[in-house]
């Protein structure tokens, strides 16, 4: 790294070095809602349906979830210091959290495979993403400050947001069942 840089990001006190997170994460928030909300509009303009939708929402949750499960299990060193930790010197706990999210995956796979005959998952998945988006940023804010709890926190918040948005039928053209 250039050495004028790297003094540079030095001499950035603590405060608008934590503004300065937390501005970036709001703004990537704010695009993230964007982006769903024309995604959605197009993918309903374009004559996808509801259903394929949220299947593709459901693989991709399940997706996500499945990596960062093996992520947390296998714990490699440059996954460590890019997520902004120190070395993990008891791999306990965070094996079993990285167990808890593939088990999550598989309740993902499962909802995503059945839409119709399982609505009751949806409420469940918003539930347990929401749960974590308020974990993760109490998490930043009140314990460690490590840029990506504060990302994922965000991230489970938007497909939190998201799951509601297909389970509410609020699809251009659709109309809301009464019994999702």
């Amino acid at each position: 790294m250039d050495s004028d840089l790297a003094g540079d990001l030095a001499s950035v006190e603590e405060p608008a070095a934590e503004r300065a997170v937390v501005s970036v994460a709001v703004a990537v928030a704010v695009a993230a809602v964007a982006v769903v909300r024309d995604s959605v509009a197009a993918a309903g303009a374009s004559g996808v349906g509801r259903e394929f939708f949220t299947r593709a929402v459901l693989y991709g949750i399940a997706a996500h979830s499945m990596l960062t499960g093996v992520g947390l299990i296998l714990q490699p060193d440059w996954l460590i210091a890019f997520g902004g930790w120190p070395p993990v010197s008891d791999p306990f706990f965070p094996a079993q959290g990285g167990v808890f999210h593939v088990l999550m995956a598989m309740v993902y796979a499962t909802a995503a495979r059945r839409v119709d005959s399982r609505p009751f998952l949806l409420p469940l998945i918003i539930f347990v993403k929401s749960m974590a988006a308020v974990f993760l940023v109490g998490y930043y804010y009140f314990v460690d400050d490590v840029w990506l709890v504060l990302f994922s926190g965000i991230f489970d918040g938007g497909m939190a947001v998201l799951v509601l948005f297909v389970q509410q039928g609020w699809w251009p053209g659709s109309v809301r069942s009464t019994d999702a």
